[in-house]
């Protein structure tokens, strides 16, 4: 915090409140004083990714299922939603999302499919909340 001239500049530097108290003297000493409380609050911050997510591979016509919750966290402690899509044309995999279980039903017969790092990329598109 400073004081230049009649301009009180005040820096947040940690969450909580305090009293500030201003103070405004005349040339013969007399004074009269102010005070107000201030609450510094860290802003929103985004979610962070934790880990890496496993690739995965689905035999053609069974479906996967990978919790993702565990692989995001928000330092704010914010509920998180998750979505979900494939790179990969439909007729390859298929992708949806039950809270925070992706699953991903393959859906092309005699072909093996393998889901990518995309979600760690937040390129899936169907959408659920945690």
């Amino acid at each position: 915090m400073s004081l230049s001239g009649s301009t009180l500049t005040m820096v947040g530097v940690a969450d909580g409140t305090a009293t500030v108290t201003v103070t405004a003297r005349d040339p013969d000493g007399l004074t009269a004083s102010q005070g107000f409380q201030v609450t510094v609050e860290t802003p929103n911050r985004a979610p962070e990714a934790v880990g890496t997510i496993p690739n995965q591979t689905v035999a053609t016509g069974q479906t996967a299922t990978l919790a993702v919750s565990s692989y995001f966290r928000d330092p704010d402690g914010d509920a998180l939603t998750y979505t979900a899509a494939s790179s990969a044309a439909a007729a390859v995999i298929s992708v949806s999302l039950s809270g925070s279980t992706l699953l991903h039903p393959s859906s092309r017969t005699g072909i093996q499919s393998t889901a990518s790092e995309a979600l760690r990329r937040n390129r899936w598109t169907s959408r659920s909340a945690l």
